[in-house]
This record gives structure tokens, sequence and C-alpha cells, in this order.
């Protein structure tokens, strides 16, 4: 099997498992925007967001390190010793920031404190069975577990918001039990405590881990700015309400992230191996592909967004759909920026990630400051914008020395959006279900070649086993 054929196949199985359950939660959004206030949304947006900042500290980001340390593994001595440190250091450090946190929460009283640390501690959790299932190449195990923690989320979130009207705690507190749950799931597949040894420290790979992933926190970190300044400033001069429209707007954009997230994961497993074969042409026609599809995506976000929004989306949240369009660019650029970092990944260059990262997280939070009271929601937008324009550009710059990323398709890319963007706001009923049409033609067209290859070897492979 290709590379490419193995990444699309990894890439089916991490997907299958959250695309239903995804699909579904998506469908209840009229539930939740319509028993759960703006207000209340947006606290559980920053409860989660802050969460996302927090669990890199906790950590030190050696889940990326076990991941990345288990695919070179050679035997079960190896995956014991790479195991059982990345637990021990993930264990001590996050009972010693917890322990802290609790000092400054009982101090302050502040409110959402003990619904951050609950998050916060799940998603350690999760963090750490999702690389330990990937780490060991047990992906079918790996898509189970998020499909167990989809179902129980959004199963929880129908009981304890319809049954118990919990607010946004109920949002929160179903998050924590699915995730806990899910990380279970995968500790007992897994065997873990077969692995576990607290005896033994070998200082050398502690040493080789952390050279691998502490570069990698500056760079998560920065993302966690990028987006917690969002809504740090928002909740800060705008209130809970004016977070909640924008939460919700990114929801959408935000599925463009989620389906490639199941890429992501599956090309820096295949990425790594590319990189020690030093296979350059494939990863350069991987690349083309996902340009595409992804332009493909964000132009029909863009142009439908103003049809399907009112379907999914109660009254009181109409107003974030006017941020869409940015967002969904955003998140265009920031997704291939982190297709970059999974090259930067495979050949072990991680500090580059860290610094690209951390100037996009400033300018991010400065536009933040200074646009904020003049332009409200829309200067969260605009600085996410701006950032992941940057931090796409800069690496691009930055990759040409493993592989040639940036072209002239960046330019059409960049006019198309400017154009789509501009009749979006303009709002003409008429233009705007011409352009719908065209954008459907055209994504049709960019990825027909792409299709028709998918659909013959589905079909060779079905002949194959009927024979």
């Amino acid at each position: 099997m290709s590379k490419a054929n193995g990444l699309v196949k990894n890439t089916f199985i991490i997907s299958i498992g959250k695309i239903s359950t995804q699909i579904i939660s998506f469908l209840l959004l009229p539930l939740y925007t319509a028993k759960i206030s703006t207000e209340d949304y947006g606290n559980a947006d920053f409860i989660i967001s802050i969460a996302a900042f927090v669990v890199p500290f906790l950590t030190l980001l050696l889940e990326e390190s076990m991941f990345r340390f288990l695919i070179d593994a050679r035997d079960d001595g190896d995956k014991e010793k790479i195991i059982s440190h990345t637990f021990i250091i993930c264990a001590v450090n996050t009972m010693l920031i917890s322990i802290i946190f609790g000092i400054i929460m009982c101090i302050s009283q502040y409110s959402l404190g003990f619904s951050i640390w609950m998050y916060c501690i799940a998603s350690v959790f999760i963090a750490l069975s999702n690389a330990l299932a990937r780490g060991k190449g047990e992906i079918l195990t790996y898509s189970v577990s998020n499909f167990i923690a989809s179902v129980m989320t959004i199963v929880l979130n129908l009981v304890f918001i319809l049954g118990l009207h919990w607010g946004f705690r109920a949002l929160i507190l179903s998050g924590v039990i699915a995730n806990t749950l899910a990380a279970l799931f995968v500790y007992f597949r897994s065997d873990i405590l077969r692995y576990l040894k607290f005896s033994n420290i070998d200082l050398g790979l502690v040493k080789k881990m952390l050279k691998y992933s502490i570069p990698l926190v500056p760079n998560t970190i920065s993302w966690g700015i990028i987006n917690v300044s969002d809504r740090l400033v928002l909740m800060g001069i705008l209130g809970a309400s004016i977070n909640g429209l924008y939460s919700v707007a990114y929801k959408f954009p935000n599925l463009i992230n989620t389906f490639y997230g199941f890429f992501v994961i599956a090309w820096k497993e295949t990425s790594a191996k590319m990189a020690k074969d030093n296979d350059f042409s494939e990863m350069k026609k991987i690349t083309e592909t996902v340009n595409l599809m992804l332009f493909s995506v964000t132009i029909l976000m863009i142009t439908g967004i103003r049809f399907v929004y009112p379907l999914f989306v109660n009254k009181n949240y109409w107003d974030g759909v006017m941020v869409v369009p940015l967002l969904s660019i955003s998140v265009f650029y920031s997704s291939l920026a982190g297709y970059i970092g999974g090259i930067f990944t495979a050949f072990k260059d991680t500090k580059i990630l860290g610094t690209t990262s951390f100037v996009a997280a400033i300018i991010n939070l400065l536009i933040d400051l200074c646009l904020v009271r003049h332009f409200g929601i829309f200067a969260a937008a605009i600085s996410t914008l701006i950032a992941s324009v940057f931090l796409y550009f800069y690496r691009g710059l930055q990759v040409r020395k493993y592989t040639h990323f940036l072209s002239i398709k960046d330019i059409v890319y960049i006019l198309c959006f400017i154009c789509l963007t501009c009749i979006f706001y303009v709002n003409k009923s008429s233009v705007n279900i011409i352009i719908f049409v065209v954008s459907i033609m055209i994504s049709v067209l960019l990825n027909y070649r792409m299709g028709c290859k998918m659909v013959i070897k589905t079909k060779n492979k079905f002949l194959k086993n009927r024979r």
C-alpha cells in the first residue's frame, strides 16, 4: 500500500467514528441555541478555550513526543520507557500546577474556576489516550474512543439541558464525563498497566522527548492565545453575550477545521514515514490535493452560509452570521499552516512552529485590543484572519528547505476570497444564489479528478474482494 493510500485509509478510519456524531451534534445546534442563552454559551465557550490554553502547561506536550517516538520504537521495551516517562512527568506536573491553581482560585473565589479545572483534567486524560492509541498504531481504537466521546457528549447534553436545565454547566460537565470515559476506554484497550513501569528513569530519553515537545509548547500556547485572546477581549469589554454570538458563528467555519483535523491526525503519521524515506514527490501531490479540497469547502461556506445559518441557529444568535466569511477564510489559512506544521514535525524541526505561532498570537491580540471598541465582534474575526494569513505565508516560506508549498494559486485564492466576501456583504439574494451555484460547480470541477480516482480505487477493491 502506498503512503498516500495509507493516508486515505487512516483518515477514513479516524473520521468515521466522529462524522456521524458531528452531524448529529450540529443538527442539535437549534436546540442548544434555543435553550441556552447567549451569555451561558459565551461562558461555556470561554471555559473550553481557557482549558485548551492551559493543557500544554500541564503536559508539556509530552503526548506529542510519545506519539512521535512510539512510531520509531523498536520493541516493547522502548514502548514501556516512552509511555512510562510520559505519564509520570505529566502526572507530577499536573498535580503541582493543580495545587497552585486551586490556591489561586480559593483566594480569588472565581466562580468559573472549578469548571475550568475539571475541564483541564479531562482534557489531559483524552490528550494522553489519543496520543497513546495513535502512537501504537491502534487507529481503530482511537476512532472508537472519539465515537464514544461524541455520543456521550450528545446524550449527556440532552439530559443536562432538557432534563435538568443546567445551562452552560451542562455543556462543561457533559464534556468532562465524555472525555474521561473515552480515555478510560483507550487505556483499557491498550492495556496501559502493562507499559507503566515506575523505575529506571532514562534521563537521556526524557531529554530527547522534552527536546522534541518543549518547542511545540509555545506553538500550541500561541494557538491558544489566538483563540483565547478573542474570547478574553470580547468577554472583558463587550460581555459574555457577544462572546456567545461569536462562538456559535465560529462553529460553522470550524466544521472545516473539524473534518480537516481528521486528515491532519493521519497526516502526522504519514508525513513522518515520508520524511524517513525522503519521499518529497508524493508529499507534493498530497499538498496540492489538500489545497484544492480546503479551498472548495471554504468558498462553499462563504457563499452558502446565509441560506444555512437561519436553519440551525435561534434568532437570538443571527447577528453572528456577519463574521462567518472572515472566520471561514481564517480557518482555511490556519488549516494549511497546520498542514505545513505536520511537515516540520515529521522532520523533528519543531522550533519554527513555536516562533511563528507566537508572532501570530501577538498580532492577533494587538489587533483585538486596538479594534474591539470600534468594530465590536468584527475585531475578533479580523484579528484572527490577519494572524492566520501571516502564519500560513511565513511557514510557507520557511518550509522551502523541505518542499515547495507556495505557488501562483495563492494569489488566485486571495482574489477569490476578496470577491466572494464583498458579494456576501452586498447581500442581494439573487446574486447570492447565483454565486452559490457557481461555487458548487467550481468545487466539483476542482476535485473531479480526485473523486474519479477514489471511485475507481473503491470499485477495483470491491471487484477484487468479490473474486
